[in-house]
């Protein structure tokens, strides 16, 4: 029972952390469509770091594929 207490109020926790984030967005007096921009910008890296790793990753799986043949 304690633990689904502590499990309940670390959600409500989070969505209130969540909720802060948004209002954050509204107040700085930045309009949002730079906020998207700078969103969407932070996406596309991140996705390129990403897809980076991924291709690196796939090569040292064939790398060691090829040495284990």
């Amino acid at each position: 029972m304690e633990i689904e207490i502590k499990l309940l109020k670390d959600r409500e926790v989070d969505q209130k952390n969540k909720a802060s984030g948004y209002e954050t967005l509204l107040r700085d007096g930045i309009p949002l469509n730079e906020h998207f921009l700078a969103l969407k910008n932070k996406f596309n890296n991140e996705q390129d770091v990403l897809k980076n790793n991924v291709s690196i990753m796939a090569k040292e799986i064939e790398k060691e594929e090829n040495a284990n043949k």
